[in-house]
């Protein structure tokens, strides 16, 4: 039986975004066919081995500073050394590397590395194991993952993220196969220099949903909308919020997640009305039979929001912006309609084209249904369990 190490900074029950639900998901599915173990960060400052659903996992302190996932907001300089220790974390290399020979894996999965850096790569390396990369947003790149400052998004990296970015760059060159969430972020990297001898895949993530046929038909006076997700200035909520007010004050519009509390809260204020409802943070379930079109208004280059193919698990159709990897889920005019965020009344007139016609409406409905059929876990694991195989020995 071949034994796959899975390396992700984040792993249940520590969970924050998508990126770790993705990898503890995979590591499930593999069970099934191999050895998994895998190597995450602790937040206790201990060394420590337990169980996972059967599953060996490797909780190992960070050699930083401090643990970057805490509450408490660290002094802008505090940051600044400890992304400059990242950019090359050999403490966390001399970790790695024992425990990798001890194990002896027949394949390393890496995901987000932040708090191992790069130097996990190496560590593989050094200890003759491939390694594939999985990526899911931009942290080889930036710092903060997102390559979204002020209000805009970087269309090439700033000095400091190159600073950061030398030793990133040249470790990518380790790497046997590079996997990516999306095309977009795919190619962004290849552009940067990353993975020049990596094999390439771009393999979509998928959850374990009941996929629901699509209901009665909804007359278009009568549409609902919503947005799920993270409430941030990068993800378009405000935008969306003005325009409900302005325009369709006569449509309901559902707010679902969480985000910085004096922000939400000034949002709440700003907004808030008889048709602007915000639920706080509720599950996928509880969102998606209370609404029948979510926007996804997302102004920075989202990898790729996992809300979009869960929207098509409910068969609701998603008006998506044209940013990220948003547009290689949202075919307009199939499962939901694009625009281009920052173009002058895009939004509004994909709004008005959305309740203008009930007709439409069950088209993107029964389209949204059959996307949805693309994103089964079947799918992911037979993707991944190829990659696997073309390196394993």
């Amino acid at each position: 039986m071949k034994h796959i190490l899975i390396i992700s900074n984040l792993f249940p029950p520590a969970v924050i975004g998508g990126a770790e639900k993705i990898a503890a998901q995979l590591a499930l599915l593999l069970k099934s066919r191999y050895k998994v173990t895998v190597l995450t960060l602790s937040g206790n400052g201990q060394d420590v081995v337990d169980n996972w659903n059967g599953i060996k996992v490797y909780r190992l302190a960070i050699r930083n500073s401090y643990y970057p996932f805490a509450e408490a907001s660290p002094s802008a300089m505090r940051k600044l050394l400890w992304h400059r220790k990242d950019a090359w974390n050999q403490d966390m290399r001399e970790v790695l590397r024992p425990i990798l020979a001890s194990e002896k894996p027949d394949i390393v999965n890496t995901h987000n590395l932040a708090g191992f850096s790069v130097s996990a790569w190496a560590a593989a390396d050094e200890v003759g194991v491939p390694v594939v990369h999985t990526m899911h947003d931009y942290y080889l790149l930036c710092p903060k993952s997102t390559m979204f400052c002020k209000e805009r998004n970087c269309q090439s990296q700033c000095w400091g993220c190159r600073l950061l970015s030398d030793k990133k760059i040249s470790a990518s060159q380790r790497v046997k196969h590079v996997v990516s969430v999306s095309n977009f972020v795919l190619q962004r990297h290849l552009s940067n220099g990353y993975f020049k001898n990596a094999a390439r895949s771009v393999i979509a993530n998928a959850r374990d949903f009941h996929r629901k046929p699509p209901g009665p038909a909804v007359p278009a006076g009568d549409l609902k909308f919503g947005y799920i997700g993270r409430i941030s200035e990068n993800k378009g909520v405000e935008k969306l919020l003005q325009v409900f007010r302005k325009c369709f004050s006569h449509h309901k519009l559902f707010i679902a997640g969480a985000g910085e509390p004096s922000y939400v809260e000034m949002l709440q204020k700003k907004y808030g009305s008889s048709n602007i409802v915000f639920m706080g943070y509720v599950d996928a379930n509880t969102f998606f039979v209370s609404i029948d079109i979510n926007i996804v208004p997302s102004r920075w280059n989202d990898p790729f929001p996992t809300v979009v193919f869960e929207s098509f698990y409910h068969s609701v159709p998603v008006i998506g912006s044209r940013r990220g990897g948003i547009p290689e889920m949202v075919v307009d005019g199939v499962n939901g309609f694009l625009y281009e965020p920052d173009e002058d009344g895009a939004l509004e007139r994909v709004l008005a084209k959305a309740v203008s016609d009930s007709q439409s409406y069950q088209r993107l409905s029964a389209g949204a249904y059959e996307s949805g059929a693309y994103y089964r876990t079947d799918r992911f694991f037979a993707q991944y369990a190829e990659v696997f195989e073309s390196l394993a020995c």
